[in-house]
């Protein structure tokens, strides 16, 4: 695991939320396909309230693998 996953879980294990967020949006832009940084994202939006953009981000891992489990609690 990278040190900037790392740091992404820190930042949430702290409730830092906007900065949780600004981490895991950095990583996403570098592989737009990391379901764990995917995942990590959708959790710090919906704790810092965004829906929508849980939502949308939810969906963006969902159609990378529909069956993902942690992506499928997290739409729920």
């Amino acid at each position: 695991m990278s040190d900037s996953a790392n740091s992404a879980i820190r930042a949430a294990l702290a409730n830092n939320w906007p900065e949780a967020i600004a981490i895991n949006k950095a990583l996403i832009k570098e592989d737009p396909k990391d379901l764990e940084t995917l995942n990590r994202l959708t959790r710090a939006y919906l704790e810092n309230g965004n829906k929508n953009l849980a939502l949308s981000t939810v969906r963006q891992a969902l159609k990378i693998d529909q069956y993902n489990q942690i992506s499928l609690k997290l739409k729920a």
